[in-house]
């Protein structure tokens, strides 16, 4: 009897400690995962002018041309990324100087210029940060914040043991005062949230610091519990517009090694060895990959155009269903 008691104040004691470490953070990501769970709605009111305005200007000129004009309108500036968004939306090309700071700059059905944002400023950039990071980021806080999910997952299950272990839900005699009110209405709170809470958490861990590398090889390892070998070898990319289950593998090359980078330092016009942008958007067609999706620039001199379609991108406009999810690879 002794050592059952004992058993459960231990399970106490880890629970109101895990209670006390974990609830900012817990509140923390609960109110940016909701405000992040709306930022298409969000920023379809707050970024209308930019996502579906159009310029002053009503002359059409090629996708390239936009491209040029854009990086002379923001000197220092290259596009490094093109998101041609869904119908309704304007074209956004993602742009970077060699400090790493970025823009996004939109255009309109005549590829004239809309207008630019700052891309840690935008809704849905803050919300994702807040989220993943606390706006710190950093291994050390990516792995504090998966240590807070796992210990709410021990919460959960401590506070259901405790709950029938103290018989809590029993009805017992006499009037009850306000702290044994408040202790069952926690007690049934906790257990009705435990089994949707854990799913949460467990759905969310592919994409955590630790957990999410070991689910990634696993899948990589053991290709049949849902993520197929492709026949060629798939591209590198931390970019999150790409789907998760290639996001991180290693990338092909380009045929021609001479091929110049459309990085951060060069320029568009100084590419001869590279493919305009739109002979790749007509090879796009060909291939019958429908909007909405991204063309990320090959990272490298030898590296590869990253065509994907994403579901979960965190870019209005962008998502597509998982069932539709496309990454394709082509030579510059």
């Amino acid at each position: 009897m002794k050592n059952k008691k004992r058993f459960y104040n231990i399970f106490w004691r880890w629970h109101f400690y895990a209670g006390i470490f974990i609830a900012p953070l817990l509140i923390t990501l609960t109110i940016s995962g909701i405000g992040y769970l709306f930022y298409t709605n969000v920023e379809n009111q707050l970024y209308d002018h930019l996502f579906f305005g159009n310029s002053n200007k009503d002359e059409s000129v090629s996708i390239d041309r936009a491209i040029e004009n854009a990086e002379s309108n923001f000197n220092g500036y290259s596009v490094a990324k093109i998101s041609v968004l869904n119908d309704d939306y304007n074209t956004r090309f993602t742009m970077t100087n060699t400090e790493g700071d970025q823009k996004y700059v939109f255009i309109d059905d005549h590829n004239q210029i809309v207008g630019s944002q700052n891309t840690a400023t935008t809704y849905s950039n803050v919300m994702r940060g807040l989220h993943s990071s606390l706006f710190v980021g950093g291994t050390v806080v990516n792995y504090l914040v998966e240590l807070a999910a796992c210990w709410a997952i021990f919460l959960l299950i401590s506070g259901v043991y405790m709950s029938f272990k103290g018989k809590v839900f029993k009805r017992q005699k006499g009037t009850k005062n306000k702290r044994q009110k408040h202790k069952k209405l926690h007690a049934i709170t906790g257990t009705i949230i435990a089994i949707p809470m854990v799913i949460l958490i467990f759905t969310g861990l592919p994409w955590s610091a630790l957990m999410g590398d070991v689910i990634y090889s696993t899948a990589q390892s053991h290709p049949s519990i849902g993520i197929p070998e492709l026949q060629q070898v798939p591209p590198i990319s931390e970019i999150n517009e790409i789907p998760w289950a290639t996001r991180k593998n290693e990338a092909p090359t380009s045929a021609d090694a001479h091929a110049h980078h459309h990085g951060m330092a060069s320029n568009m016009a100084d590419n001869e060895n590279m493919i305009s942008l739109q002979q790749l958007m007509e090879k796009i067609d060909e291939s019958h990959i429908s909007k909405p999706y991204s063309i990320v620039y090959p990272m490298s001199e030898d590296g590869v155009y990253t065509v994907s379609k994403g579901s979960n991108t965190g870019v209005t406009g962008l998502d597509v269903s998982p069932n539709e999810e496309v990454t394709s690879y082509f030579d510059q």
